[in-house]
């Protein structure tokens, strides 16, 4: 029996499926036949699975092998030379073991380059060059090492490229004494050592050569595939006449369209002759000729039209398949020249205009050169929504989606969710959102991401890439913290996540910023700077530092940590005797992870074999996964055969050493490469995928989400070493946007009712609309030229501009758009529309004083306050209201932060912290002791900042001196409840009994604390001398006062300025009255929050209503406001809500009066007579 090649065409795979499985299983076929079926994608591969087993005429998908195009090739193979009695010639390598033995063989070409001939040199300088290896120039050993492993890993799939489309190019290479370039010395150089290494396409060349015996019980089946290279079409067309071989191609059009060119080819056709002067009638025969055809088939279709022209070549006997909507018929444009052998599928319904260009792309109708097509108005099976994010993108689409399956879900075949899917250029920027929308517990759609990358999937691989990079980075602080808070890690080395917050603590105390020591800081400023030395030699900021930090605060008492004769190092504060098992294991830990990592930070070179014992070990020792979990262990066992490709690749590469960069580049990439397994485990669900080539489903509704310009098509990253795009020998090679394009024409042709795109149509960052992809553009121009829906343009019908909010009321009543299905935004809506609403919620919700007796808000017994409290609440009396009042903190996200470099300035508080310390220690030993805590910068930067702290403490001291105030006298003074009289010890510090006040209603109160530093002229603080500084130190001042009088203490009531000579000082009348005063304005504070914030208070007096409020709201808002208070800003973050004027300014403005109005004249006062 003679056999050939039999070709089944349609525009519906659904139809291929049928001729499929009458060809699986004919009448008195063989029981045992071998039945290979080759898909395009793993997705179609599962769509044909469950098609088989659920269809009662096969019953079953088992004896059947289904695989994509590369495996079913080197089965075949295997099967042509197994009837030959012969074992396959030649060994395809794998993508990482080209690049692998291109990096060697590039290494030695390096190393030989100076010994090469002029001729050799100038065939070689090129590469050399780019790789800036040459020996004239200073070769850094890091970045030469990222150049060449990019390059080779570039190169490898390149040349992949070239074995599946470049056959005869490469054969020419190996054939030609001529050298052509560096790239084919290259190949021959690898082919003259390694003569067996070949690619799977060029064995398709040889592998049927006089070969003739028909291969018994074997047929194959090419599915659905939409393109096939020429080198492995020709194979397929020589095994035709061996073994019954069908070729199921989807094909949009039934007529002969291979000669159709798209804008682009018909424009640079015209200008070709052009140039060669055709007559004006040859060149209007021609652009008749060009216009009539289907630009959709045209400017999408490239790769289509390859693949019709290769069977039209080598195929005789073409069967035609083809389907449209039985409604196609009342089309008078399509009815009067409608095909007999068109199948019609039936239909109630109105044509609609998804139905009307499948139709277009069948029957090759010219738009431009018929009458518009009037469809109905409320045709909506093409639409394009525009959203303002990503998150409101899947919103909208799961709304669309919703509505379209409520209005046909009365339909004799309802449209399900296992009807829809979804596509997405980018599925990883997506999946969060997805989960969020799709997965929320209101959602009414069950829904399945059918892949993910592994990297992005597995805590396991994430933290495995993570530790194994540590050693290329500087050993950041926050890098190794970062490993900790991997749960696989931390369970293999018993870290519970307390205790990792406990070193996350004490890396912050002890200062630890990067490098393991002093001399590691060294080697890496050498390793990514050249022969550069530290600006200066200070361990201070490594890790050995730290440690030893942390140990000297368990070795020394208490009472020993400030003494001097530990200044050679600071210990860490806070830390117990308990604790020294965890530091102990945490030392352990850091220092074998340092040892572990010895052969990747020392540059070791390494077999491969030898480093893929080497990543298993190591994962072994810091990791182990929960043996619960199912998932988890199906991705350590892809990790693990990773790890084992390095070892299974080096069947040429036994003896070449390679550094860890080079494996560590090949070991992500692979992970990055690798999709999570594709199974369907939902049944009903909405399917969300990756836009991959050749891999769209038929469906009855096909979206396709994040379809804005620049996201489709992808576009080719530029590679100026490919050979193929100058080569004549090589076949045609479609670019990744050919791909797009004719990924985007089978979305389209796939999609049966509904074909919905959307896109994020603004930036923010730009401030810009954004149009849609140029595919959408493209077709909505397409659909334009052709049709109408009613009186208007498709293009306005079918896009929705969507509203910024979900709750928006177009939802909810509105005629334009998919009403929304989301309970929680429709209250939200009755909400935010309803005409007599109420205010929005504060946290607080009032500041009024109101009208409450004093006897209401003063305590009924007697208080103890504190001089920590009363301060406290001077500073920030919002913060006391919440601290002590509501016991609420905020916390600020700063005070989690680990820092992994050393500061370049001094930060206010370390500035602050260190003008303390000078007060009485000598500023140079100020500045060791700081510098060997790691608190200065480094270099110029701590001369800057040292000279600037230098000359605020000379102005300290020389104010100190001209109050006649001698440093050595400053010192605390105590007022405890454990003294009934004032004693003075041998020291000179006062200790008094506690104050008692009673105030207006009666009440008693009882003041005890300490003040910090007094001296015999004064109390002193350090800040300016101006109202908001001196109202911060006001209560310690009036408490200092009333101890003077009731003690009769020997100090001066007066309040110093370290930064201004002129003291604050009352008369003693005026503050006796004024402590009660304030003490009776903290008990209003504690019971109501206080806007009499320091910075505010002298807008308050001054200004009027309207003017402090105005100044309130920069401070609070404004971008270069130097106000920064964390609970003013979180009380009135909304400013649309701020309280009204008589709320925060009438019933405020009396009492702040009674209050800092004379300190305010008084300082006023002083400062003119100055």
């Amino acid at each position: 029996m003679s056999l050939t090649l039999n070709v089944i065409s349609s525009n519906r795979v659904e139809i291929l499926y049928e001729g499929l499985k009458g060809a699986l299983y004919t009448k008195g076929s063989f029981a045992f036949i071998r039945r290979i079926i080759i898909v395009p994608s793993p997705a179609m591969k599962e769509w044909l699975k469950l098609r088989l087993a659920s269809d009662p005429e096969c019953a079953i998908a088992a004896g059947i092998e289904i695989c994509e195009l590369d495996r079913a090739l080197e089965l075949l193979n295997q099967a042509v030379q197994s009837k030959k009695g012969a074992t396959l010639e030649g060994h395809v390598p794998k993508e990482i073991e080209l690049s692998l033995l291109f990096e060697s063989f590039i290494r030695q070409v390096v190393s030989e380059y100076s010994s090469f001939n002029e001729d050799k040199k100038a065939l070689w300088f090129p590469l050399l060059q780019y790789l800036k290896a040459l020996p004239e120039e200073k070769k850094q050993l890091a970045k030469f090492q990222r150049r060449l492993t990019t390059l080779c890993s570039r190169l490898a799939k390149v040349f992949w490229q070239y074995g599946r489309y470049g056959c005869s190019m490469l054969e020419k290479w190996e054939s030609s004494q001529k050298s052509l370039g560096w790239q084919q010395e290259l190949w021959k150089s690898i082919k003259k050592q390694h003569s067996e290494i070949c690619f799977s396409y060029q064995q398709l060349s040889y592998s049927l050569d006089d070969f003739t015996e028909p291969l018994e019980h074997m047929q194959v089946h090419l599915f659905a595939m939409s393109f096939i290279s020429a080198q492995a079409y020709r194979f397929f067309v020589k095994l035709s006449a061996l073994l019954p071989l069908h070729h199921y191609l989807l094909s949009p059009c039934q007529l002969f369209w291979s000669d159709i060119c798209s804008d682009r080819e018909q424009t640079n056709l015209q200008r070709y002759w052009e140039e060669r002067r055709a007559s004006k009638a040859q060149l209007q025969a021609l652009d008749h000729f060009l216009r009539t055809h289907n630009s959709l088939l045209g400017n999408f279709g490239r790769m289509g039209r390859e693949m019709a022209q290769q069977i039209e070549e080598n195929t005789e006997q073409i069967e035609s398949f083809y389907q449209l909507a039985e409604s196609i018929k009342q089309i008078s444009c399509f009815a009067e020249e409608f095909p007999p052998d068109i199948l019609l599928e039936e239909t109630s319904a109105p044509p609609l205009l998804l139905e009307s260009l499948h139709a277009d792309m069948l029957l090759l109708r010219a738009p431009d050169e018929s009458e518009k097509i009037v469809l109905s108005t409320t045709d909506r099976s093409i639409q394009l929504h525009r959203a303002y994010t990503k998150y409101r993108e899947v919103e909208i689409l799961y709304s669309t989606l919703l509505h379209i399956l409520t209005i046909h879900s009365k339909d004799t075949n309802p449209i399900t969710p296992s009807d829809i899917v979804v596509m997405v250029p980018d599925i990883e920027g997506y999946e969060s959102v997805i989960r969020s929308v799709f997965g929320a517990e209101s959602s009414l759609l069950d829904f399945q991401i059918l892949e993910m990358q592994l990297l992005g999937k597995s805590p396991l691989v994430q933290g495995f890439l993570h530790l194994l990079s540590l050693p290329a980075g500087r050993w950041e602080a926050d890098c190794i913290l970062d490993l900790l808070g991997y749960p696989d890690l931390q369970r293999k080395i018993r870290f519970s996540p307390a205790e990792v917050q406990q070193i996350q603590t004490w890396t912050k105390l002890s200062g630890a910023h990067w490098g393991q020591r002093d001399s590691h800081r060294t080697e890496l400023l050498v390793r990514d700077h050249g022969n550069r030395k530290p600006v200066d030699s200070n361990p201070a900021g490594t890790w050995e530092h730290s440690i030893s930090r942390l140990i000297m605060a368990l070795a020394v008492e208490p009472a020993g940590l400030n003494d001097r004769s530990h200044d050679f190092l600071p210990p860490v504060e806070e830390m117990e005797i308990s604790q020294t098992e965890l530091l102990a294991k945490w030392i352990i830990f850091l220092r074998t992870l340092e040892v572990d990592l010895i052969p990747i930070s020392s540059e070791t070179k390494l077999t491969l074999r030898e480093w893929s014992v080497y990543l298993d070990r190591l994962k072994i020792k810091y990791f182990i996964i929960d043996s619960s979990d199912k998932e988890a262990q199906a991705l350590d066992i892809s990790l693990n055969k990773h790890i084992q490709n390095f070892a299974l690749s080096s069947t040429f590469l036994e003896t070449e050493s390679y550094p860890f960069e080079s494996i560590y580049f090949h070991l992500e990439k692979s992970l990055k490469n690798e999709l999570s397994s594709y199974r369907e485990s939902h049944l009903n669900a909405v399917r969300f995928c990756s836009l991959l080539p050749m891999r769209a489903l038929p469906a009855k509704i096909v979206s396709l989400i994040g379809m804005e310009e620049g996201s489709f098509p992808r576009q080719d990253v530029p590679f100026s070493l490919n050979e193929l795009t100058l080569s004549h020998e090589s076949d045609y090679s479609p670019t990744q946007t050919e791909f797009d394009r004719y990924l985007f024409l089978e979305a389209l042709l796939s999609a049966r009712r509904y074909l919905i795109f959307s896109y994020v149509g603004y930036s923010f960052e730009e401030q810009r609309e954004i149009p849609p992809s140029l595919l959408v553009q493209e077709l909505f121009a397409y659909i334009d030229s052709g049709y109408l829906l009613g009186d208007q343009s498709p293009s306005l019908q079918c896009t929705q501009k969507h509203p910024f909010d979900a709750f928006d009321k177009a939802y909810f009543g509105g005629i334009d758009l998919y009403p929304s299905y989301d309970k929680e935004n429709y209250q939200r809506a009755l909400a935010y529309y309803h005409k007599e609403k109420s205010q929005p919620h504060q946290f607080i919700h009032a500041f009024s004083i109101g009208k409450s007796s004093n006897k209401e808000l003063l305590p009924q017994i007697e208080t103890t306050v504190t001089l920590k409290e009363l301060s406290s609440f001077a500073s920030n009396p919002l913060k006391a209201y919440f601290n002590k009042a509501l016991r609420i903190y905020l916390e600020k996200t700063e005070s989690k932060q680990i820092q992994s470099e050393e500061p370049f300035v001094l930060q206010g508080l370390e500035k602050y912290q260190l003008r303390m310390s000078a007060v009485k220690t000598p500023l140079i030993n100020v500045f060791e002791r700081a510098d060997k805590k790691g608190q200065l910068p480094r270099g110029l930067f701590k001369n800057v900042s040292s000279e600037g702290l230098a000359a605020e403490v000379d102005m300290m001291h020389a104010c100190f001196l001209k109050n006649g105030v001698d440093t050595q006298n400053i010192r605390p003074l105590f007022i405890s409840e454990q003294y009934e009289l004032p004693i003075c010890n041998e020291k000179g510090i006062w200790t008094v009994p506690p104050l008692r006040l009673r105030l207006k209603d009666g009440s008693e109160v009882k003041i005890v604390g300490s003040l910090k530093e007094v001296c015999p002229q004064g109390l002193l603080f350090h800040q300016k001398r101006d109202l908001p500084s001196v109202i911060k130190q006001w209560p310690q001042y009036l408490v200092l006062c009333r101890a003077i009088e009731q003690y009769n203490l020997p100090i001066i009531p007066q309040l110093l300025s370290s930064r201004h000579a002129i003291p604050v000082a009352f008369q003693k009348e005026e503050v006796v009255s004024t402590l009660e005063e304030y003490l009776e304005y903290y008990f209003l504070g504690m019971k109501v929050p206080s806007i009499l914030i320091p910075e505010w208070v002298p807008e308050i007096l001054k200004a009027d209503s309207g003017q402090f409020l105005k100044v309130m709201r920069n401070s609070l808002g404004g971008s270069f406001s130097s106000f920064y208070n964390d609970y003013a800003l979180w009380v009135f973050r909304d400013l649309n809500a701020f309280p009204g004027d008589e709320e925060l300014y009438g019933q405020w403005k009396q009492l702040s009066e009674d209050l800092f109005s004379p300190l305010a004249q008084h300082l006023s006062t002083t400062a003119r007579k100055k």
